[in-house]
């Protein structure tokens, strides 16, 4: 039986399998809800920011107090039951706070 942090960690494997998917690293911010517990991990839908491997290292400077110049990167990631797979979709919502400052 696995440990409450391996099926994170497994969930955590399958955010980044889908990220490198689309060529990109995923770094999570924080969770939204919507839990799932398997056997082999826990589902949860997060949030983050999705950059390209290129930019991994300055994001990676700044993660925890990220400027405004990021906030273009900021996603959802949104698990789904495809059959007996679970799936991870990457969205975008519209920015409801002002960018301007």
């Amino acid at each position: 039986m696995l440990t409450l942090e391996q099926k994170r960690d497994n969930f955590g494997k399958l955010l980044n399998e889908a990220a490198a998917a689309q060529e990109l690293m995923f770094f999570v911010d924080s969770g939204e809800g919507h839990e799932m517990e398997t056997d082999t991990a826990l589902y949860e839908h997060v949030s983050g920011w999705l950059v390209t491997p290129e930019e991994q290292d300055e994001f990676a400077k700044v993660k925890g107090r990220p400027a405004r110049k990021w906030d273009e990167y900021y996603v959802f990631a949104e698990w789904r039951l495809d059959g007996d797979d679970v799936k991870i979709d990457f969205n975008r919502y519209p920015i409801w706070y002002d960018t301007s400052s």
